[in-house]
């Protein structure tokens, strides 16, 4: 269980997240900026014995922690930086009166800052941009099926909401937001397969390998008896929906979502 917020220092106009969880007795607090992540860890017990002795007029319990760390609507009371570490204060309310949870953060390591934030903002970015591409993938198939139904006599009637064609790269000229002037091109490496691939193995993404084409049972023997009829060509539609279906299966299961035509 967690419980994630976020807020502004007003006095430095810097932005700070902070999430917390509670998971087998353990409380585990964890404080980061664009820079820096601090972590305290603590056990439940240890936790109630030092807010009581902080606030004796409250009965801190296990359910009060359930009712509050992991309910959402915390304020930032205190914030104080110290060169390796942070003392901060959050506060809830219960029936308007005020809680308060002490912390004491200690500067997180290198190995701390990317297992808590950089190596989930990958994985994130990585699941947001596949999920992209099926969308994509998903309006271009229905410019082809709409453009089937008019060749197949089909009237829209309602002019007021026909659309133009999806055009992805105008799309992506017109976003109302750019990001320019990256030290590292990040889209450049979601784009590229073999780029996306290695990112994918780095932050620990599973890849599971295509099938290869042939049949499913290789064992298995022709039926001779059977008089095979010539097949019917697939429609582009067909062909369109088949390698959406597959690439969704596959981002389901989190892996690379190219699929080839030929499947």
């Amino acid at each position: 269980m967690s419980n994630f917020t976020q807020f502004i220092d007003k006095e430095t106009d810097s932005f700070y997240g902070v999430d917390l969880s509670y998971n087998n007795n353990v409380i585990k607090c964890i404080l980061f900026d664009m820079q820096h992540v601090w972590i305290e860890e603590i056990n439940k017990e240890e936790m109630l014995q030092r807010q009581k002795l902080l606030n004796s007029s409250i009965n801190y319990n296990e359910e009060l922690i359930k009712s509050t760390l992991l309910s959402g609507g915390a304020t930032i009371d205190k914030l104080t930086k110290e060169p390796d570490a942070v003392q901060l204060v959050v506060k809830y309310y219960v029936k308007e009166y005020p809680v308060l949870f002490h912390f004491n953060l200690k500067l997180g390591t290198p190995e701390q800052l990317s297992s808590c934030i950089i190596m989930p903002l990958w994985r994130t970015a990585l699941l947001l941009s596949a999920k992209n591409k099926a969308l994509r993938e998903e309006l271009e198939l229905k410019d082809i099926e709409i453009a089937q139904y008019c060749t197949e006599g089909a009237i829209l009637k309602r002019t007021s909401i026909r659309t133009a064609k999806f055009d992805a790269k105008k799309f992506d000229e017109e976003f109302p937001m750019q990001i320019n002037n990256q030290n590292v091109n990040v889209q450049h490496l979601l784009d590229n397969q073999e780029m996306r691939t290695m990112t994918m193995k780095a932050v620990g993404i599973p890849i599971i390998p295509r099938p290869k084409p042939g049949p499913k049972n290789r064992n298995s023997k022709p039926n001779n008896s059977a008089v095979a009829s010539p097949a019917k060509p697939k429609s582009p539609v067909w062909i369109g929906k088949r390698k959406m279906v597959l690439n969704l299966k596959r981002l389901q299961k989190g892996v690379d979502y190219d699929v080839d035509e030929s499947e």
